[in-house]
């Protein structure tokens, strides 16, 4: 089902939809006329729209961002990847997730003053929570291939440095910490759309493997080991690199290829940054479209600050997608200058709306 995000803006087209779509039902019920031939063939026209509307995605409508969007995104794939590497998804608000109130002072106090076991008890009530951190992993989920469920340390306290003169509490819990950071962020992105790198997360077995595939074997699965080869290294692979590298160096040297691209174009005005993926676009991306991800051991940076009790960023940046730890509903953080083999990157573009 659409995002309520999605729901309101294109409010209109699934109004029309799921009118001709009951017309058509009747009619092979025997119960009323069938639709014209005219709207038959817009549903056909707007078929993609929908298909992305089912998804959560971003569809590109026309308008100047969708001109940007197209572009930005057909000159990614001309430079790493092809018709399939790259996909636009749009940045729900934080309102549409029922995650803003998390953001407000008052609430924040509210929950603060609550046991760890009754702040977990009022964030279970959100629907966002409810699909993406349950407490466990479903049947339902299993079945179609999908590893969700919150870390085993959603409900502890929040607390950096814990049990020395440098303890800070971030929250009641780390539930109610990475949920307010996920907003946080999402808030600062509001308007946006993330074209994001949808290569399938590997498996870990030596610190060899690619992305690309489940397996990680093949290395030309990956469309973008070219780029993490010509900054890091002929034997590089996306493994092993720091947050801070990704920032200081692979970034920098996408946006500068793809800026460089869209000027031979004429397009040099689009209004784009390039960053390590979202936490919820990640997510997103898991959970519609690649649960071959949620199954594997590995987990990625993403672009989200772990902020504190002020909203202040903490310099630590959350991480997705370990299926040890809850697959698409794993969530941790760690410091920027901390160096794992089983820790890779998807890379994002932002565009953003005028």
């Amino acid at each position: 089902m659409p995002s309520p995000e999605l729901s309101r803006r294109f409010a209109q087209e699934i109004a029309r939809y799921s009118d001709i779509r009951r017309r058509h039902l009747a009619f092979e019920a025997g119960t009323g006329e069938s639709p014209t031939q005219e709207e038959y063939e817009w549903v056909v026209k707007n078929g993609s729209l929908f298909q992305d509307l089912k998804k959560g995605r971003m569809p590109l409508v026309e308008d100047e961002t969708k001109t940007e969007v197209e572009t930005t995104l057909d000159a990614l794939r001309e430079l790493f990847g092809g018709e399939s590497a790259w996909e636009a998804y749009e940045v729900p608000s934080a309102e549409s997730l029922g995650l803003d109130r998390l953001l407000d002072t008052a609430e924040f106090e509210r929950l603060s003053a609550m046991t760890p076991e009754q702040v977990t008890e009022e964030l279970d009530r959100l629907p966002y929570v409810q699909e993406h951190f349950p407490p466990s992993q479903s049947a339902e989920d299993t079945a179609r291939g999908l590893t969700r469920h919150r870390p085993s340390w959603w409900n502890e306290a929040a607390k950096l440095n814990a049990g020395t003169a440098s303890e800070k509490i971030l929250a009641p819990t780390w539930g109610l910490a990475y949920l307010r950071s996920i907003a946080k962020e999402l808030q600062d992105l509001q308007g946006s759309t993330i074209l994001l790198d949808t290569a399938i997360k590997p498996v870990y077995i030596d610190g060899s493997q690619h992305y690309g595939s489940k397996e990680g074997i093949d290395p030309s699965l990956d469309p973008l080991l070219p780029l993490f080869q010509e900054v890091f290294g002929a034997e590089a692979n996306r493994f092993n690199h720091t947050w801070d590298e990704f920032q200081d160096q692979l970034l920098p040297a996408l946006k500068e290829k793809l800026q460089a691209l869209l000027a031979s174009r004429d397009l040099s005005s689009t209004d784009f940054e390039v960053i390590l993926t979202p936490f919820q676009t990640d997510q997103q991306l898991i959970v519609n479209d690649s649960p071959e991800s949620s199954s594997t051991n590995t987990w990625e940076w993403t672009s989200t600050p772990l902020i504190d009790a002020d909203l202040s960023p903490t310099g630590r940046r959350l991480l997705a997608g370990d299926s040890d730890n809850g697959g698409s509903g794993y969530v941790g953080g760690n410091r920027p200058s901390v160096r794992d083999g089983l820790r890779g990157a998807r890379l994002a573009v932002v565009v953003r709306r005028h």
